[in-house]
Formats: C-alpha cells, structure tokens, sequence
C-alpha cells in the first residue's frame, strides 16, 4: 500500500467515551488497521468541550439562563456553544462569558437542552500508543498538554505540535495498536449522547498521520522492544 496521509478528526477517525471526571480516563481510542506514522512537528488541534443537560422551565416563551457548572470560555479555535433542544439544533439567544452562562427560548416546554461548550478549567489531557497484548501491553506517551490552556490558546497563532526525539521507531503504530486519548477532568466529556443523537461538533483533536502497509513484519516487535528500552 502506499504511504499517503490520512487526517485524523474525533468524530470521524475515533471511538468514543465518556470519562469519570476527577481521575484519568480515556476518551478517544484508535485501532490502527494499517501501519500509522505520527509526524515530527505536526500540528495538533485541540479543544475538549465539557458536556451538561438542562431542562426548560413550564412556561412556553420565555428566556431562561442556563448556569452552567465549569468556566466557559470564548474559543479562538472552535464554537464556543454548542447547543441541542432535545435532538434539535438551536442557537442561544446570548452566551455570557463572564457569568458562564447562556440565555435560551423554548418555545414549548420540559425539554431536554443538550450543552457542548468549550472550558478553561484545568484539566491533563494525554496521547499515547498502546500495544495490543492485554496484560503484556506496553504505552508509551506521545504527547501531554493542560486542556483548559489548549482551550484558550489560539492554536493558530501560536500551534500545538507532535515532538518526537526518543527514537525514529517513536512515532509508528504497528497495525492492531491504537492511539488513546485520555484526560483528568472535573468536567464530564461526552463526544455523543444516545439519547436525542446528539453530538459535539465543536470537539476538536485533529492531526493527520502517515498511513502505509496494512502490515509490516517484525515492526511490533521492533516497538515494543523500543518502547521497553525507554
């Protein structure tokens, strides 16, 4: 197969789940089919929305202000809002930043508001590659960063990038590893929510890897053999 590039995006590339906030937790998961390439100085977009519900009041029509519960943030990268009524997508009214808040109207009521929005709290938030072998896996991490700065960060202007110096074998998944995400979070992450089929648009993890040969022979042996010398 021939090496081309393949961009990553969370909603399209990767499994998801929902963390436990306050300890580490994976989040997003990919099993490489092929073998895969992160590339030295590659750009990472980042940008992990935390996840709440609320329900309408019982009268029809007025604006209701949504508090929510982690500091909102205005986003230079992403949506700040994302905002579902039941399965629906709506707008806001008005977001204010400084009391992290939002103001909306339904025009109906008890409904359910799906709330994807972008946050500054602090949380760590880690990549790494995982050999496949249960109890014998090894991982090795690829990349940390503290998500409520990444949220904040104009990540054009000043880019999150893949640095790799330990060895060449560094960056390469065998086929069959997969590339975890996991944060520590005081916010809940929820990438999709079964109930309304709701999701967060405004999630950001996108790089692009090198994808080549659907297998290479002695390669996972030849990183797990590096990740263990490290």
């Amino acid at each position: 197969m021939q090496r081309e590039p393949r961009p990553l995006s969370p909603l399209d590339d990767f499994e998801t789940a929902t963390n436990q906030t306050g300890t580490d937790s994976e989040i997003l998961s990919l099993q490489a089919e092929t073998v895969l390439a992160l590339r030295d100085g590659a750009e990472l977009m980042v940008s992990i929305p935390a996840y709440e519900t609320y329900t309408t009041d019982g009268t029809a029509g007025n604006s209701e202000t949504v508090n929510l519960s982690h500091d909102l943030v205005d986003s230079p990268n992403t949506q700040s809002v994302v905002l579902y009524e039941n399965g629906k997508r709506v707008s806001p009214d008005s977001i204010d930043y400084a009391n992290d808040s939002i103001n909306y109207t339904d025009n109906s009521t008890g409904n359910t508001l799906h709330i994807y929005y972008i946050v500054g709290d602090a949380a760590t938030l880690t990549v790494e590659k995982v050999s496949p072998g249960g109890k014998t896996s090894q991982a090795e991490e690829l990349k940390t960063l503290n998500a409520g700065r990444a949220n904040r960060q104009d990540q054009q202007e000043d880019p999150i990038t893949f640095s790799f110096g330990g060895s060449w074998l560094e960056r390469y998944l065998a086929t069959d590893m997969v590339l975890r995400v996991s944060i520590d979070a005081p916010y809940t992450v929820r990438f999709r929510e079964g109930t309304d089929g709701t999701e967060a648009t405004n999630a950001l993890f996108h790089t692009t890897v090198t994808q080549g040969a659907t297998d290479a022979q002695g390669l996972l042996a030849a990183i797990n053999d590096d990740m263990g010398g490290r």
